[in-house]
């Protein structure tokens, strides 16, 4: 290794420690490995023993290479090695292979139930093998880096948040009428209920802060209760996304870099960054506390300033601190102590505010996020596809990366950094994983790709290549983009096709009908009461998701029962419920009168509805005759859509 750079050394060392680590726990899963080991690979030709055992070959040939070589051409090993790795569990990922096979690690012997945590270990140690190998080979620049020339944000960020009212726009116009997102239906039933009962704040479960619930009432009073107004007031919310990149961009001498992440976000994440939920204006409102403080620094009224948007942000909801990890860092690059001050007041005012507006349970969100006895909660975790997804994305993130790195320009996107892999490591954990939360990984992904556009076409600017040179390379970059871009929208088309359609459904019409009766209804997903303009009923079930029935705090027998009692006159209920008898007995006393695709209307016997043939209107494998409602029948043949299909209309979700 006496060849080697000094600054290359530690990292010569690190990849050996972790290509023998992983090359040892292997070997161990071998001897003492379960049946997992031969099974088939599903696919590649071969049971897996097969694949653990070319792998541990690879890691011996790459330290051989470090004795025979030397240290540059091991190095170069080593990130080739990692860049196969990585490939293999994006594939492996977007595949939905369900025991997945690590590349690297394997000390838990391939145990089907832990076999997902090794492969999340084994993507890690595979992106640490791959960052190593790298710095190792592409040591810094020795030269102190130039400050940045301050630019004006004012066109780039007119130009950002122009786009992104004219995405937003289209999204809200695409999907009117439509489920846009899963959870939609809940936050707004949730404001509904305020609007038209204000004193069911008590009754109503809600495990999040009420101030997204109290903003959205307020708007259904000045505007009506719409679903496309509670878009609109998101995508309004949205804006301090895109100026605050303009602005933060514009201070480091890039501030065209938030007219391409603004486009890349809209194509990368749509449907959340539009939907009547609390993720995107919480996440907004958290990224914006950075303008403040990088307008005027750390002074002290623009200190208290960026304290109260932080606090805001986490009282709309306390993912929120996801985006606050981007003004910490910045902070933290300036002054530990002035960002430990800074996230400690963010901490203090935020319980400040829970105790002093009413509505706030921290009993009940720790019941309800901290309950890890439920199996049911850890089947929905991460999916590394998402990344796969928004590749264009994140090869021009890697670049931004090693670019500044190379250069020693890094300092201007540490933050960025910082968000990325904190939400990373986090959701890689957490359980569960809702798809809403790819904002947080996407956000900060697309601000680093927004700088790997702006420092890539200034490198072709700058390089000694020919004129026709830098031509083809960029034109084969924008060809990359512009064939991304036709994936997404494409994909984006396709979703919006199969989105449910809720304002002219038949069970939306006669909901309607029923609420100017003054009949009451209940649905379990709440899109359908809320279309119709009608209040969850009783107030105690105006949501009920998944993480409520994992925590052990409500049940379909409490349902049921809640709805007997209150004699609820109209259901809209899934068809997955009649296969079990605690719905039977009470159904009993309902008739179906519509349907769309699995969700199916019933109405009480005593209204003398009239009923649909559950034969003709969908076909289905429940067996109907033990509830009077007509004969088996066979199974649906409704569509599915691809990859990025939004939950079903009646899935309970969690906020």
């Amino acid at each position: 290794m006496s060849d080697a750079a000094p600054a290359s050394r530690t990292t010569v060392w690190v990849c050996g420690w972790i290509l023998g680590l992983t090359a040892a726990t292997k070997a161990f899963a071998l001897l003492h490995g379960e049946g997992l080991l031969w099974q088939p690979h599903p696919f590649l030709p071969g049971p897996y023993v097969v694949y653990v055992w070319l792998s541990v070959a690879a890691e011996l040939a790459v330290l051989g290479t470090l004795a025979l070589v030397g240290p540059r051409a091991y190095l170069t090993a080593c990130l080739g090695l990692s860049v196969v790795f990585i490939g293999y569990h994006a594939l492996e990922a977007g595949l939905d292979v369900p025991t997945p096979c690590p590349c690297l690690g394997g000390v838990l012997g391939h145990w089907k139930p832990l076999a997902g945590a090794e492969s999340a270990l084994s993507f890690l140690l595979a992106s640490a093998l791959a960052v190593s190998s790298f710095v190792g080979l592409f040591p810094v620049s020795p030269q102190t880096p130039t400050a940045p020339r301050i630019q004006s944000p004012r066109l780039p960020a007119a130009v950002a948040m122009g786009l992104w009212l004219l995405a937003g726009g289209a999204v809200v116009y695409l999907w009117h009428g439509r489920i846009l997102a899963g959870d939609e239906g809940m936050e707004a039933a949730k404001s509904l209920q305020l609007l038209v009962r204000p004193a069911s704040l008590a009754q109503m479960w809600n495990d999040q802060p009420p101030l997204w619930s109290q903003i959205g009432a307020d708007l259904f009073q000045v505007f009506g209760p719409s679903m496309t107004v509670g878009r609109i007031a998101v995508v309004l919310i949205g804006l301090c996304l895109p100026l605050t990149w303009a602005i933060y961009w514009s201070r480091v001498g890039m501030p065209w870099a938030a007219v391409v992440s603004v486009a890349m976000l809209w194509l990368t994440v749509p449907y959340y960054s539009a939907a009547f939920m609390l993720e995107a204006p919480a996440y907004a409102v958290g990224l914006a506390a950075l303008i403040p403080l990088v307008w005027h620094g750390n002074r002290p009224l623009p200190w208290l300033v960026s304290v109260l948007l932080a606090a805001l942000a986490l009282s709309l909801k306390l993912t929120a601190a996801f985006a606050l990890v981007v003004p910490f860092a910045w902070l933290c690059q300036r002054n530990t102590r002035h960002a430990l001050s800074w996230g400690f007041a963010v901490v203090a005012l935020t319980v400040l505010g829970s105790l002093i507006e009413a509505g706030w349970t921290w009993r009940l969100m720790a019941a309800s996020h901290l309950n890890f006895r439920a199996e049911a909660i850890w089947r929905y975790h991460l999916d590394p596809a998402v990344y796969a997804h928004a590749w264009f994305v994140c090869l021009l993130a890697v670049f931004a990366i090693a670019n500044r790195y190379v250069q020693n320009r890094l300092s201007p996107i540490v933050p960025w950094i910082a968000a990325a892999v904190t939400a990373l490591l986090i959701h890689l954990l957490h359980r569960p994983f809702w798809t809403y939360y790819n904002l947080h990984l996407l956000a900060p992904m697309v601000a680093l790709a927004g700088a790997g556009a702006v420092d890539l076409w200034e490198l072709l600017r700058q390089t000694n290549l020919s004129r026709w040179e830098c031509r083809g390379l960029a034109s084969a970059v924008t060809a990359l983009g512009l064939f991304w871009a036709w994936q997404q929208t494409q994909q984006i088309a396709m979703t919006c096709r199969t989105a449910t359609v809720v304002a002219t459904s038949p069970i939306t019409e006669q909901l309607r009908s029923l609420e100017k009766g003054g009949h009451t209804a209940f649905s379990m997903n709440p899109t359908w009461t809320f279309a119709a303009r009608q209040v969850q009923t009783p107030p105690e079930l105006t949501i009920v998701p998944l993480k409520r029935v994992w925590s052990g705090q409500i049940n379909d027998t409490l349902i049921a029962g809640l709805l007997a009692s209150n004699h609820v006159d109209a259901l809209v209920l899934n068809q997955s419920v009649l296969k079990q008898s605690v719905w039977s007995n009470l159904l009993a006393a309902y008739l179906p009168t519509a349907r769309q695709d699995e969700s199916i209307l019933f109405v009480r016997r005593a209204l003398k509805p009239n009923p649909i043939d559950l034969d003709e209107a969908n076909e289905t494998t429940v067996d109907l005759r033990r509830l009077g409602l007509g004969s088996a029948v066979k199974p649906s043949t409704t569509p599915t859509a691809g990859k990025f299909d939004l939950p079903k209309a009646d899935e309970r979700r969690s906020d």
